[in-house]
């Protein structure tokens, strides 16, 4: 009897302890971002990968909610025009088309960040009176040089 009370004893005594003791202490706000990044990066790819799956089963309404859940939760992300895309394919395959041609033209209105020809044309219809030295041409790739 007395045996069994002491061990008794003894495993609660180490489970307190491992209790009180086993818990992190977070130093700052840095040390909680470091450790939850992964999680978050996770998190997105979880994202998309469901709402892909749902599109690709043909939830359209349920795949936008996710589309658009992502473009909240990770505003300016490098898969933005994605989302929109796949919005847009969404609209389409419920035969809403004035919402697909929306999220379509908003594709088509962003500018590519290696083209800076929208910025030039915003630059030149400011400066109206004035006459480039230059135009915006198409550019042309040579294949021989005497071509």
């Amino acid at each position: 009897m007395f045996y069994r009370k002491s061990v008794k004893y003894i495993l609660t005594t180490i489970l307190t302890l491992n209790c009180l003791f086993a818990q992190q202490k977070y130093l700052d706000v840095q040390d909680i971002k470091e450790e939850w990044k992964d999680f978050t990066s996770f998190q997105r790819r979880e994202l998309v990968s469901y709402t892909t799956f749902l599109y690709n089963e043909g939830f359209y309404e349920r795949a936008l909610l996710g589309y658009f859940q992502y473009l909240y939760k990770y505003p300016k992300d490098s898969l933005e025009m994605a989302a929109y895309f796949q919005i847009a394919k969404c609209y389409e395959k419920l035969d809403n088309w004035d919402l697909a041609k929306n999220y379509y033209n908003r594709i088509l209105d962003e500018p590519l960040s290696n083209n800076h020809r929208h910025w030039a044309h915003k630059i030149f219809q400011n400066k109206n009176e004035e006459k480039p030295w230059f135009g915006l041409e198409q550019e042309y790739f040579m294949m021989d040089k005497d071509t």
